[in-house]
C-alpha cells in the first residue's frame, strides 16, 4: 500500500460517511457495507495483528468481570504499533495518520449535528475541541457486554466490522430501547432484563455501525456461543471521538495509563 491507496481509502470512507442515511430508531445511527474500498479491505485483513499484540481488557483497564477478560485489545497509537512487524507496522501507522486526522472526526460528527447541537448547545462553530481515538478488539467465547450508552465524554462511535465472510451477523452490536424508557448518563453496564432489542446491527463483512452519544444509546454484545466462537473471530476496529483531553492519545506503552472508559461493543 502506498500514500495514493490510503487517500483514496480515506476519501471512499468519507463519502460513505457523508451519505450515509441516519436513522432515528431507537437512537441516531448508521449502518454502513463497504466502507473501505475493497483491496484496502482485503490489506487490513492481511495486516490485522497476531494474538501477542493484544492484552486482556481486564489487565488494561479497571474493568475486572470475569466476561471482559474474554476481550482482547490494542491500541492504534505509535506506542503500540511499534511492537509489530515492519510492514504491518508501516501499514498501521500510515493508516492512523488519516483515520485519527481531525478531518475524519469532524466529519464524524457533522453527519449527527442535529443531535450534538442539543448536546452542545451551540452549531458547529461552538463545539468543543475533540479527541479520536482507536482500538482494534478481539472477542473470544462468552464475552458479553450488556446494554450501556457510553461515558459522558464520548461524543460518537463507530465500529468497522472485520468480518471475513458474512456468515454470523448476529455478532454484531446489538441496538436496544429500555421497556421504562430509563436514560442514563453512563459509567455503568446494565443487565439485559428490562430491554427490548430492537436490532442488531450484522457483522459483515467490510461493514460499519455508527452512532452518537445520548443518554439513551443503549448499545451492546450479546454471549458469544462456544460453537460460534470455534468458527469465527469476533475482530472489529472500534472508533471513537471524545471531548476529554484525557482520550488523547498516549505517549507511552504503560499499563497504569490505560482505564476503563472504553465501554462499548
Amino acid at each position: 500500500m502506498n500514500a495514493a491507496d490510503h487517500q483514496f481509502a480515506k476519501s471512499h470512507l468519507l463519502q460513505k460517511i457523508r451519505n450515509a442515511d441516519i436513522l432515528t430508531s431507537p437512537f441516531p445511527h448508521f449502518i454502513i457495507d463497504q466502507v473501505f474500498p475493497e483491496d484496502y479491505f482485503e490489506a487490513m485483513l492481511h495486516y490485522l495483528p497476531d494474538d501477542s499484540f493484544y492484552r486482556k481488557w481486564t489487565e488494561v483497564g479497571k474493568v475486572k468481570l470475569e466476561q471482559y477478560s474474554k476481550r482482547d485489545q490494542g491500541y492504534l497509537e505509535d506506542s503500540w504499533l511499534q511492537q509489530l512487524p515492519s510492514e504491518q507496522k508501516i501499514f498501521w501507522q500510515d493508516f492512523t495518520t488519516w483515520f485519527l486526522s481531525d478531518e475524519f472526526a469532524q466529519e464524524s460528527m457533522q453527519i449527527f449535528s442535529d443531535t450534538l447541537a442539543k448536546r452542545f448547545h451551540s452549531d458547529r462553530s461552538g463545539w468543543p475541541q475533540v479527541y479520536p481515538q482507536a482500538i482494534f478488539l478481539r472477542h473470544r467465547a462468552d464475552y458479553f457486554i450488556g446494554p450501556h450508552t457510553d461515558i459522558p465524554s464520548k461524543v460518537v462511535n463507530i465500529l468497522f466490522y472485520l468480518a471475513e465472510n458474512d456468515d454470523h451477523e448476529e455478532l454484531g452490536t446489538a441496538l436496544y430501547e429500555h421497556e421504562s424508557g430509563l436514560e442514563c448518563e453512563g459509567n455503568r453496564h446494565h443487565e439485559f432484563d428490562g430491554f427490548r432489542k430492537i436490532k442488531v446491527a450484522p457483522y459483515r463483512r467490510n461493514s460499519a455501525l455508527g452512532f452518537v452519544k445520548t443518554s439513551n444509546s443503549w448499545h451492546g454484545v450479546e454471549p458469544i456461543q462456544e460453537n460460534v466462537a470455534e468458527k469465527t473471530r469476533r475482530n472489529v476496529i472500534q472508533y471513537m471521538v471524545y471531548d476529554n483531553p484525557m482520550r488523547a492519545p498516549r505517549k507511552e506503552h504503560q499499563e497504569k495509563q490505560y482505564d476503563s472508559e472504553n465501554y462499548t461493543g
